[in-house]
């Protein structure tokens, strides 16, 4: 398939038709021959739009973000947005230059909500809004599909009802945490409803819960994966994190556990260890492949049956709910220097009693 068909498949699937408005954003330094197959893809759909390139600030020897108020009104005025970050840039654009969009915590634009994201992933919002995050290679063998889609939002609408939600694992995980008042969070990787944000190929189910309510223990047996650890990101090692009041309190192990306890360490803030969010994987096409970061990052994230953690700030990562087809995290309140992932393979998740994962394998739902 030539990449302009492919860009096209992804702006039908994300229901972009004649006449809409559709905003393509990079940094200042992308990939022409993807943003290009883009914008051709949408001119022949007949949408109307363009593409803004974000002009960075020169702070002392580095670049920053130039983002401002007026970038995230335009961002609003779209029917159709798509950012262009992280890895489906490549390595070297990633390392280099500032994302088009703020981070969580952050508010630069001039609304009412309390970050730049919730003031486009919400409920009554207009805009549809994609992250492309996968190189294409990734983007062709992730690909979203109708299965997939109903499949997630059916396990996002159980997580959504559960007051309470457990995990443990025949290696020794016991975990325990409430969710009253936070919403399930489905991204299937389409953008396909008003005020919805989803990350383009993904499939999981998350919530960000009640933040002080985490205890027990989680172990990381070899073949669980924590990408901070660059190189040594699959585990070789058992890792057990004890957790209390919403905190990890304790790391045990060898070598890696003591590499781990030092990166959480090094941010010197307590809510790097306090719970983010917590989910498992729906996508039946996620494979590690040669172990890239990119294939570690999107396979962690996305493997069905998987169960994926998060340490650290969650805070304004959407509003949520049935009104954005379960997009967002609710009334969250970590704000943190850092974002920490890591997953286990062997478990299995329970929603008020129901089982929704056996020892790693997703179950009917």
């Amino acid at each position: 398939m030539s990449l302009v068909k492919h860009a096209r498949k992804i702006l039908e699937q994300n229901l972009l038709k004649q006449g809409e408005t559709v905003l393509l954003v990079t940094p200042h330094r992308y990939k022409t021959e993807l943003v290009n197959a883009f914008i051709d893809a949408a001119s022949e759909i007949g949408a109307t739009g363009g593409h803004l390139a974000i002009i960075p600030r020169i702070e002392g020897d580095r670049l920053a973000s130039g983002l401002t108020a007026w970038h995230w009104s335009t961002y609003a005025t779209a029917d159709l947005l798509i950012t262009f970050v992280g890895h489906g840039l490549g390595d070297e654009i990633r390392r280099e230059v500032p994302r088009p969009t703020s981070d969580y915590v952050e508010k630069v634009g001039n609304h009412p909500y309390r970050t730049d994201h919730e003031s486009i992933n919400r409920e009554g919002g207009k805009t549809r809004w994609l992250d492309m995050m996968m190189p294409v290679y990734l983007q062709r063998q992730y690909f979203p599909t109708a299965e997939r889609a109903a499949r997630t939002l059916e396990g996002a609408k159980i997580l959504d009802k559960a007051k309470e939600f457990r995990i443990t694992s025949k290696s020794g995980s016991d975990f325990v945490q409430k969710k009253v008042g936070r919403p399930g969070h489905a991204q299937y990787g389409i953008a396909d409803y008003p005020g919805r944000w989803d990350n383009f190929g993904y499939g999981c189910v998350a919530t960000m819960p009640e933040e002080y309510t985490a205890e027990g223990t989680i172990v990381m047996e070899p073949g669980a994966i924590i990408p901070s650890l660059g190189p040594q990101a699959i585990l070789t090692e058992r890792i057990k994190l004890t957790l209390d009041g919403g905190y990890v309190t304790n790391v045990e192990g060898d070598f890696l556990a003591r590499r781990f306890s030092a990166l959480l360490a090094s941010y010197g803030d307590k809510e790097t260890y306090g719970v983010s969010h917590v989910g498992w994987g729906t996508h039946e096409k996620a494979v590690l492949g040669e172990a890239t970061p990119d294939e570690i990052d999107n396979y962690h994230h996305n493997l069905a049956g998987s169960v994926l953690f998060s340490l650290g700030v969650n805070y304004g990562h959407g509003l949520g709910g049935p009104g954005t087809r379960y997009s967002g995290g609710g009334p969250t309140q970590r704000k943190s220097k850092s974002h920490t992932h890591f997953t286990i393979f062997d478990a299995d998740f329970y929603c008020d009693g129901e089982k929704v994962v056996e020892n790693g394998k997703l179950l009917e739902t």
